[in-house]
């Protein structure tokens, strides 16, 4: 019963560390690099990390730390944590202003300049508001603001309460970079001229950072930028130590394997029981050569130990939904016919080589602008460091379900003309054939054979489907299938009952006979009232022509009758 008191609850989706801290959350302990942060030369400090690596969370902590009204709170805040018994001089020392871009509205150039400077004037604000115990005549001071409602004068107005406070400003920045990023993932302008609209979107941030560089020459005295990308370094205008590729850094955020195993024990779970499964799915995570150890991606960690603390057992075809939609810029990308090429070739490959990814090119259709654009999304990582060359490797199973989603799930804007729809039990796989149940306990060995040669983690996978795609589909039927889609140009939508596996994993399973890049969709289960059971598939078949208006030919390979539906020219029957 003891034991169950001290369990403490998962902070799947919480980013305020006061609340982590005071209602028994879990909470990986990265006090500990405040003491580094405080003893940088440059206190304007930039910071960069892929999407759900706990940057929010970060600065939620260093606000608690710094916040000058926290003071009293310190104890019960930071006791138990690492600063809390190695407290730096300048522990709530300072008034923290901050801001968050995350939410601005990007629909319109218009309709973010609207949005941008509302969030200056809010945020102003709600920090007038918070330190009206230490500021003089407060109201005046929101009252001013509200009535300007202007980017320059609201941060003038923070200089000039921090003077009367006479206290000295911390700024904190979070998704510094958030809109710049929303504006290429809409793709609304195919000749990238969206570009010239985040250009002139710019203009608004310049004259904030602008007047935030006045600043540091005065009031403000410390400055925590954080993001995702450097797409918007160029228009800080600040002297700023970047930290993002410093080794020492390299664990800021993200939990090591210690941090795990202590994550663990703090929600009660058995670690023996979910170390294999962790490592197999998340583990590869590095973001400089000379980092010591690599980390997990926390939102996929926490979003992995909710299942465990339900019982349920993870399905390795599942990530994270909320994780899933943060990739959308992918699609655009892939509408670059070069760019879903280089994809392919970097899923095939399982990573590629680069120089380090340090800034955007200058627009979309620069050859250079991929390799950096993945880095930054967490959807590659260091490999290793070799002769001058930095190799970036795809960091774990659940990037590459990410990378095959976007790759082979409808993510092509320009449809194939011609068709295969494939069934796979009694096409490529004889009824007849069961060698798969012979070689069971070989399959370790095998798989451990097939990491290396595609890169896949097949472990994570049903052992007998892995067994029968090596063993009992016949390789004759497979080099047939081949040659007709080289010669026709065709592409294969999966019509069997294996897509139940999901798309995903079938496009793993075929890469063991090199079918994995002609692969790009896969039919949809319908309803099958008032449909004979061996007519239902054609029914999905017709349906999902019907809604592909692009297709303009197409043929159904299967063992299942479907002439009488299909016509004789859409449908081949088998009798393997």
């Amino acid at each position: 019963m003891e034991k169950e008191k001290n369990i403490k609850r998962l902070p799947c989706g919480t980013s305020n560390f006061e609340k982590l801290i005071t209602e028994n959350y879990a909470y990986v302990d990265k006090t500990r690099f405040i003491e580094l942060l405080e003893n940088e030369a440059n206190s304007n400090l930039f910071f960069l990390r892929p999407r759900k690596f706990g940057k929010t969370l970060f600065c939620s902590m260093l606000y608690n730390y710094y916040d000058v009204n926290k003071a009293e709170d310190f104890e019960k805040l930071f006791g138990n944590l690492y600063i809390g018994k190695h407290p730096t001089p300048r522990r709530n020392s300072y008034m923290v202003m901050q801001f968050d871009f995350s939410g601005i509205n990007t629909d319109s150039i218009e309709n973010f300049e609207s949005d941008f400077n509302r969030e200056i004037v809010a945020s102003v604000v709600g920090f007038l508001s918070k330190y009206s115990n230490i500021i003089p005549d407060v109201d005046r001071e929101i009252e001013r603001v509200k009535r300007d409602n202007l980017v320059s004068g609201a941060l003038d107005i923070v200089r000039y309460a921090a003077k009367l406070a006479k206290r000295k400003v911390f700024v904190i920045i979070d998704n510094y970079d958030h809109f710049a990023n929303k504006f290429v993932a809409t793709g609304r302008d195919t000749k990238n001229d969206f570009y010239l609209n985040i250009q002139r979107a710019n203009k608004l941030v310049e004259i904030f950072y602008l007047n935030l560089k006045i600043g540091l020459n005065s009031e403000i005295h410390r400055l925590f930028i954080t993001g995702i990308s450097p797409s918007m370094r160029l228009n800080i205008d600040i002297m700023v130590n970047d930290l993002t590729e410093i080794w020492r850094y390299n664990e800021m955020m993200g939990f090591t394997q210690e941090e795990t195993e202590g994550l663990v024990m703090e929600i009660g779970a058995n670690y023996q029981h979910v170390r294999e499964n962790i490592e197999m799915h998340y583990m590869g995570y590095l973001f400089t050569p000379d980092g010591e150890h690599t980390v997990y991606n926390p939102s996929m960690i926490l979003y992995f130990f909710a299942y465990i603390r339900r019982n349920y057992f993870r399905d390795p075809g599942i990530i994270d939904e909320n994780l899933q939609a943060e990739y959308n810029q992918l699609r655009v990308l892939l509408q670059n016919d070069s760019n879903h090429k280089k994809i392919l070739k970097i899923a095939e490959n399982n990573g590629a080589p680069s120089v380090f990814p340090t800034m955007y090119p200058d627009s979309l259709g620069d050859e250079n602008y991929l390799i950096p654009m993945l880095f930054y999304m967490g959807l590659l990582t260091i490999d290793k460091f070799e002769q001058g060359t930095i190799y970036l490797k795809i960091p774990c199973h659940a990037t590459r379900i990410i990378l095959n989603h976007y790759l082979f799930a409808k993510r092509v804007e320009v449809f194939p003309e011609k068709v295969i729809f494939l069934d796979i039990d009694g096409v490529l796989q004889p009824g007849y054939s069961q060698k798969r149940f012979k070689h069971i306990n070989e399959i370790e060995e095998l798989c451990a054979q097939l990491y290396e040669k595609y890169h896949v983690n097949y472990d994570l996978y049903n052992k007998y489907d892995v067994l029968a795609v090596y063993y009992d589909w016949d390789k004759e039927s497979v080099s047939e299938l081949k040659r007709i889609l080289d010669t026709t140009g065709a592409k294969i939508v999966i019509s069997s009952d294996w897509r139940d596996k999901t798309i995903d994993r079938m496009v793993d399973l075929c890469k063991i006979h090199d079918l994995d890049g002609y692969i790009i969709d896969a039919t949809t289960k319908e309803p099958v009232e008032d449909v004979r059971y061996l007519r239902y598939r054609a029914k999905e078949i017709q349906l999902y022509v019907d809604t592909h208006p692009s297709i303009k030919n197409y043929v159904a390979i299967d063992d299942i009758p479907l002439k009488s539906d299909l016509g004789d020219l859409h449908a081949i029957e088998t009798e393997l």
